[in-house]
C-alpha cells in the first residue's frame, strides 16, 4: 500500500477530515463529481480501522471483516481500480460449543453441503424475508430452533453482520443474511486489507485528489464565505465545505463549539479486539472456528489467503486470526485470557505450536443508532447539510453492515453536498 505525503495546498473545494475507509470513498465520489478535494489524516498512515503495518513481514490485518460478494464495497473498489477485487470464499465453518465440535450443514460461501443445506440457507432465509418485521421474526425463528440448530442459526447471524449481541443483531441481519449467504458469496480479500486500501489511494490521486498525513483537526469554524479547518501544527485552511470522515467521537468533539440545535445522538458501539498467532505447524487446526462460548472467530490464513503469510511460514506452518468480541467493555487482560482459552479449546496442545504472538488490540468496527435516536440524527444533518458540513457516520446505510454501509454512507455524504449533481465527464448535470 502506498502512502501519499503530498503537500497541503490551500484553498481546496471540500476537505475530507479522516483518511481511512470512509474517507478514501468520500473523496472518491466527490473527486469523480469534478470537486478539488484535500483529505487530511490525523495519522501518518491512510486506512483508518483497515490499516496495516507496513514494517512488518507479517501482515496484520485488523480482524476479519468479512465481504459481500457483489455489494456495495466490491463495487466500489471495482470502480476505483477497474479491476475485481480478488476474495477468497470463506472456509468451512465450525462451531466449538461447550467444548465440542459441530459443523453446520450450510456453507457460507460454497455450495449445498447435502440436502440438509436447504433448511438454513434457504428455507428460514425466505421465511424471514416474507415478514413484514424482520427484526423480531429473526429472533422468533432463531429462538424456535432446538440445541446445535440454535447455534448455528446465531453464529450465521454472527459472521454476516459481526455482532453478537442479539438487541442490535436483529436490525440489520436480513440484508446481511440477502446479500451475503443466499447469494453464496461470503468471502476474505486474498491480499488483505492493504490491498483494498491501496486501491482507493491510487484511485483519488488519479483524481488529484490531495492527501495530506500527520494532520490533527482540532477545530471547524463556519463562516459566511466558506468553512475554516484548523490543525494543530499547520496553517488553517479554506473550504467551501467539509466531510466529517472520522470517528462519531471525533465528528461530534468538532461539532460540538458550533452549537448543533439538538445533541449528537449516541450510538451502539460494536467493539471487538483482534489479534493473532504465528504457528510452526498446522496440526490438529481447522481453518475457521466460532467459539460460541467465548464469543471469538478464528480463521487460520493458511487456508484461505496462503500470500499474506511470511515466506518463512508458506507451506509449513501458518497464521491465525482472531476476532473477540468484547463484553461489556472489559479490560484487555480479560479479554486474553479468554483468548488463549479459545485457542487451548479450539486445538488441544496448540500452544507450544505458537512461535510468535501479536498483541491484542481494541477496536470499533461499526456502530447502530440507539432507538429514538433517528430525530435527532435526522435534524443534526440538516442542520450540518445548511452549513455546508457532512457527516458519513450519521448518514443512514438502509442496513448495510460493516464495509457495505461504510461505502453506502460514504456515497450519501458526498451526493448530499452536491444535492443530485452527476460526474463531470459529458454526464447530465441537474441544478441544486
Amino acid at each position: 500500500m502506498r502512502c501519499c505525503t503530498s503537500p497541503i495546498v490551500k484553498g481546496p473545494s471540500i476537505v475530507v477530515i479522516g483518511g481511512g475507509a470512509a474517507g478514501l470513498v468520500s473523496a472518491l465520489h466527490l473527486s469523480a463529481r469534478g470537486a478539488q478535494v484535500a483529505i487530511l489524516e490525523r495519522s501518518e498512515q491512510l486506512g483508518g480501522r483497515l490499516s496495516v503495518p507496513l514494517d512488518e513481514e507479517w501482515k496484520s490485518d485488523p480482524g476479519l471483516h468479512l465481504i459481500h460478494g457483489d455489494g456495495p464495497w466490491s463495487q466500489t473498489l471495482r470502480k476505483a481500480s477497474k479491476v475485481r477485487l480478488p476474495i477468497a470464499p470463506t472456509p468451512e465453518l465450525h462451531v466449538l460449543v461447550d467444548g465440542h465440535m459441530s459443523q453446520p450443514p450450510f456453507g457460507v460461501s460454497g455450495g449445498r453441503h447435502g440436502e440438509t443445506s436447504r433448511f438454513a440457507a434457504y428455507k428460514w432465509i425466505k421465511k424471514i424475508s416474507a415478514r413484514s418485521d424482520p427484526g423480531q421474526r429473526w429472533m422468533e425463528t432463531v429462538d424456535s430452533f432446538d440445541g446445535l440448530e440454535r447455534m448455528w442459526a446465531s453464529i450465521l447471524g454472527t459472521l454476516v453482520t459481526m455482532e453478537w449481541n442479539p438487541d442490535v443483531l436483529h436490525h440489520t441481519v436480513r440484508r446481511a443474511m440477502s446479500n451475503g449467504i443466499r447469494r453464496h458469496r461470503l468471502g476474505i480479500p486474498v491480499h488483505g486489507w492493504a490491498d483494498c486500501i491501496g486501491r482507493l489511494i491510487f484511485a483519488c490521486e488519479q483524481l488529484n485528489a490531495i492527501i495530506s498525513t500527520g494532520c490533527d483537526v482540532t477545530a471547524v469554524d463556519v463562516r459566511d464565505d466558506g468553512v475554516v479547518v484548523e490543525m494543530s501544527e499547520h496553517d488553517p485552511i479554506s473550504a467551501d465545505a467539509v466531510v466529517f470522515a472520522c470517528s462519531l467521537s471525533n465528528t461530534h468533539r468538532l461539532v460540538a463549539p458550533l452549537v448543533p440545535p439538538v445533541k449528537p445522538p449516541s450510538a451502539n458501539l460494536i467493539r471487538v479486539a483482534h489479534a493473532g498467532v504465528q504457528l510452526d505447524a498446522e496440526s490438529m487446526l481447522r481453518p475457521f472456528v466460532a467459539d460460541f462460548n467465548n464469543k471469538i472467530l478464528t480463521l487460520n490464513l493458511a487456508h484461505s489467503s496462503p500470500n499474506r503469510l511470511p515466506e518463512s511460514l508458506r507451506g509449513t506452518g501458518s497464521s491465525l486470526e482472531s476476532v473477540i468480541f468484547e463484553v461489556d467493555e472489559e479490560s484487555i487482560e480479560s479479554i486474553e485470557a479468554r483468548w488463549h482459552t479459545h485457542l487451548e479449546s479450539s486445538a488441544p496442545g496448540l500452544q507450544r505450536h505458537i512461535t510468535e504472538t501479536r498483541l491484542l488490540q481494541k477496536s470499533i468496527v461499526d456502530h447502530r443508532w440507539k432507538p429514538g435516536s433517528d430525530y435527532n440524527r435526522t435534524t443534526l444533518v440538516e442542520w450540518m447539510s445548511q452549513n455546508r458540513m457532512v457527516s458519513v457516520a450519521h448518514e443512514s446505510s438502509d442496513h448495510h453492515v460493516l464495509l457495505d454501509g461504510t461505502a453506502i454512507r460514504a456515497r450519501k455524504a458526498a451526493d448530499r453536498l452536491f444535492k443530485g449533481r452527476r460526474g463531470r465527464r459529458g454526464r447530465r448535470r441537474r441544478s441544486a
